[in-house]
């Protein structure tokens, strides 16, 4: 068996994951920073861009320490990538984040059950409304979730191997 049809087992199911990426990637480079959230975590990706500071987040001048830089990280290079920095890079981590936690939340639904039932457990999750809307805001918790749950699957992996 092929990695592919390993995570992709039928038409259906990759039917089902493209609706589910159009769904999280709907709208994300529509509109401007809302929050106060998004706008500090925008500005420390856009200073940490421009300074070409790695290391810390910067905010004002100033290692802002607070929250793990994975988000910032990955915002960063994703600005890199694209030659500039704009809000819907800054928001793109969270979304990608956010959305390969549902993939390993359907996998793991899926090891534990029936091949829909990786499907049905990542669509009920993406659904939840809080957890799309931290998926498209500029926040660290979905790095968090999404290492939170990529550990608890390993590990899972290993004790059952």
């Amino acid at each position: 068996m092929s990695l592919l049809t390993r995570i992709l087992p039928s038409r259906t199911h990759a039917l089902a994951w493209l609706l589910l990426a159009l769904f999280f990637a709907f709208g994300l480079f529509d509109h401007s920073l809302w929050s106060s959230n998004d706008t500090r975590e925008g500005a420390m990706i856009r200073e940490m861009v421009r300074e070409g500071v790695w290391v810390t987040p910067v905010f004002n001048g100033q290692s802002y320490l607070e929250k793990p830089p994975l988000l910032h990280w990955t915002g960063v290079v994703l600005c890199k990538v694209f030659g500039r920095v704009n809000e819907g890079l800054v928001r793109l981590p969270a979304a990608l984040y956010g959305f390969g936690a549902l993939w390993i939340i359907g996998l793991w639904a899926r090891d534990l059950g029936r091949e829909r039932a990786g499907v049905v457990a990542a669509f009920l999750c993406a659904t939840s409304l809080l957890y799309f809307e931290y998926s498209r805001i500029v926040l660290t918790d979905t790095a968090l979730a999404f290492m939170v749950v990529l550990s608890l699957y390993l590990f899972w992996k290993a004790y059952t191997a």
